[in-house]
């Protein structure tokens, strides 16, 4: 009997030691995946902050006091994001924001002239690139914000902001959540 006890407590040392195990390798690959989607979301940033003409012509906008030429500047910054907007799928908007906090240029039209000098995205893009700030849309969805600053000759312009859909991110979170339930976690 004692045998056997001892048979059973070793038994359930050993499979609570493999569940551990296996429950650890799960987790690094799950926390590889999502350090991926980041790395993956700051690779879009940078595809849309490096913009030199962008650039250019937020300086442009920045450093005219000439109202005409600000609406060249700005037409142009809008045609520019135009045309970055498809080339990702998942980017709902883009916008621009001059130093203060206003929208200087979008991809969205309504946003135009909106102040955001308190936002997280504003506060956090004039600093340094982030893609980990979260937030729900009016529709209760989660999305994300990929904002970081404009620099040129190593002065800050403004910030770009990309209003980015999680759909990938949400994906990973429904097949963790599935294996889990059957089991296979």
């Amino acid at each position: 009997m004692i045998f056997g006890i001892f048979t059973y407590t070793e038994m359930e040392q050993t499979i609570k030691s493999e569940i551990l195990k296996k429950l650890e390798i799960v987790a690094k690959l799950k926390e590889k995946n999502f350090q991926d989607i980041f790395e993956q979301n700051t690779e879009k940033l940078n595809l849309v902050s490096s913009r030199y003409q962008l650039k250019v012509e937020l300086d442009n906008y920045n450093k005219n006091s000439n109202n005409n030429n600000k609406i060249v500047s700005q037409k142009n910054m809008n045609e520019i994001l135009k045309a970055i907007k498809p080339e990702v799928a998942k980017f709902d908007d883009i916008i621009i924001l001059d130093l203060s906090g206003k929208v200087v240029a979008s991809t969205n039209n309504t946003l135009l002239g909106t102040i955001h000098n308190n936002d997280t995205y504003f506060i956090e893009g004039k600093k340094q690139n982030n893609v980990t700030i979260l937030y729900k849309d009016k529709n209760q969805v989660l999305k994300s914000y990929l904002t970081g600053p404009l620099i040129l000759n190593d002065k800050l312009l403004g910030v770009i902001t990309i209003f980015y859909d999680l759909g990938d991110l949400l994906s990973m979170f429904k097949v963790f959540e599935e294996q889990v339930a059957t089991g296979e976690i």
